[in-house]
């Protein structure tokens, strides 16, 4: 999947990962959501799961990885 959901910022999704959701060549799930930033601007993430491990990665609009956390909150979240 090269794109994702269109997001305006601020916003709140409550969401989880399906068949529906783009699978990777591992054979793990991914669902993206693409927003653009006009400006220098500090943006929280917030994932959580009983089932899964779940991992939060920004990318530029290049593909460049610009941050990523797994398991910087409690537990495996």
């Amino acid at each position: 999947c090269s794109t994702g959901r269109p997001l305006t910022l601020p916003a709140t999704v409550n969401a989880g990962l399906s068949t529906a959701s783009c699978q990777l060549n591992d054979g793990s799930f991914e669902d993206r959501y693409d927003f653009t930033l006009t400006a220098r601007t500090t943006i929280a993430v917030e994932m959580a799961s009983t089932a899964i491990d779940p991992i939060a990665i920004l990318v530029d609009a290049s593909e460049r990885i610009i941050a990523q956390d797994d398991d910087g909150g409690p537990g495996t979240d």
